[in-house]
């Protein structure tokens, strides 16, 4: 019996996020674990809006729940807990905020910008979304920054080898 075996290859862009980080497309090999349909069945709903209006003034007490596999107030004390545990971080997401509204942008470690501009002029829903994209994108960005130059290091390093 012949066994067939198949090879995906995708492309990997390097330039297509808006964080810098490395995507993938044709196909998209990085979120195959992660291809979750979510649907809400009017019919089984219950109760109020009041957990979606609650994801749109912060995604995390929709999403922590569903990770950690508790309720939205067992979550809430978790997000507080961490928050208690690590003053640190709290003051630098607001730091990230402030200079990010004072500025207009945020910069990675190695100094590459991401623009913000609704972080100042967009409604509160922009406003939000905004001021998450200005603290994932100096952790994201630079990440990917390091990432990067490691690449290029690796590159030179295994090009000096090679005759």
């Amino acid at each position: 019996m012949k066994t067939q075996r198949y090879t995906l290859h995708g492309h990997w862009l390097q330039t297509s996020t808006a964080t810098g980080r490395l995507s993938m497309e044709d196909p998209n090999l990085q979120c195959v674990e992660h291809m979750v349909e979510f649907k809400i069945d009017s019919n089984e709903k219950e109760g109020d809006d009041s957990d979606m209006e609650l994801y749109k003034v912060n995604p995390c007490y929709f999403f922590i729940p569903t990770q950690l596999e508790c309720g939205p107030d067992d979550a809430r004390d978790k997000i507080q807990s961490f928050k208690r545990s690590f003053p640190g971080v709290a003051s630098w997401l607001k730091d990230v905020v402030a200079i990010c509204h004072k500025k207009g942008y945020v910069e990675t470690l190695m100094g590459r910008k991401r623009f913000l501009a609704k972080v100042k002029f967009g409604n509160s829903e922009e406003k939000s979304k905004a001021q998450r994209q200005a603290v994932n994108s100096i952790c994201q960005g630079s990440a990917a920054d390091i990432i990067k130059a490691a690449m290029i290091t690796i590159h030179v390093v295994i090009g000096e080898g090679v005759d």
